[in-house]
């Protein structure tokens, strides 16, 4: 609707108070516009521009128990944090492989379980996830997740001889959407921590007990885990390398959390509350080259929480 507003002839003899009026009405304004904020468009330039990201990410939680997960169908594109919850009486774990266009989850499903896990590295990108958490614990990642179909996988290795997935402890999720710009700010990390060359780099040598949150990256050239286990008191990492060359018993460790393996140049957070003992970080991939898991290639490295 348009409105039409008619004006009267002002006469010669008032134009001058007329202007005046007119005059101090401008000045007023420009000193209500110099003592008030910007115009309407201004907020959310400045906004932009000084203001960091200050929202969490949505958060996910992934119930295991023997041998299925509990899990969302549909996860949104970006950052998210995942957090697995162990229900079972076993230690489980959660890897996330997004499946390489044109490979359902059938045919990943079917070639994982007649050949084994480095099928992985050839139908999916391996995006990392919460490693293996003991009974009644959990463990916390936070990721970049692209859209498309996922898989998820627990690797855990049975006394019987045979991995989760071979039980049935594999599922699907789909992540969906386009990834918030600047809405998220960036886990603030207390430590950066490579993966390179069957080496880890920047893992502290002391750390405080609480919370902490250490960043991951892979610099390699293949699949890398951190695998983080606390020490039975007096046993040393050596007895893990043991227990893994002839397994007997209850493990001389507890499982913590960490990343699950991670493809070359990605990188996530992992969440930990740690309290006083010693630590191992290690790698169970299998190195392609030789078949051997990674942590007898070098990949182990022990630090104490005090």
């Amino acid at each position: 609707m348009v409105f039409v507003r008619k004006y009267r002839v002002v006469p010669h003899v008032l134009l001058p108070v007329f202007f005046l009026i007119l005059s101090l009405v401008a000045l007023a304004a420009c000193g209500q516009s110099a003592n008030s904020s910007a115009p309407t468009s201004t907020p959310t330039k400045v906004s932009t521009a000084t203001t960091a990201p200050t929202g969490q990410p949505p958060t996910i939680t992934v119930k295991a128990t023997e041998y299925s997960f509990t899990l969302p169908q549909t996860v949104p594109a970006g950052l998210v944090d995942i957090t697995l919850v162990n229900n079972g009486t076993l230690p489980h774990g959660m890897g996330l492989a997004l499946l390489n266009s044109g490979v359902t989850f059938d045919q990943f499903q079917s070639a994982l379980l007649n050949k084994g896990l480095l099928v992985m590295r050839t139908l999916s990108t391996i995006m990392g996830g919460p490693n293996v958490a003991a009974p009644g614990k959990s463990s916390e990642v936070i990721l970049t997740l692209s859209n498309g179909q996922y898989a998820v996988v627990s690797a855990v290795l049975g006394k019987d001889g045979k991995r989760d997935f071979q039980k049935g402890m594999i599922a699907s999720f789909a992540v969906t959407g386009a990834a918030p710009t600047g809405q998220y700010a960036t886990p603030t990390a207390t430590a950066q921590i490579t993966m390179q060359s069957f080496r880890y780099s920047g893992i502290p040598a002391n750390v405080a007990t609480g919370a902490v949150i250490w960043q991951v990256t892979n610099a390699g050239t293949e699949p890398y885990e951190f695998y983080v286990v606390k020490l039975a008191p007096g046993k040393t990492a050596q007895a893990l390398i043991a227990f893994y060359a002839h397994p007997s018993g209850p493990p001389p460790f507890a499982s913590i959390g960490g990343m699950s393996s991670i493809s070359p140049e990605f990188s996530g957070w992992m969440k930990f509350n740690l309290t006083t003992g010693t630590y191992v970080a290690f790698s169970q991939v299998f190195d392609k080259a030789t078949g051997k898991p990674q942590f007898l290639l070098g990949m182990l490295t022990s630090f104490t929480v005090q």
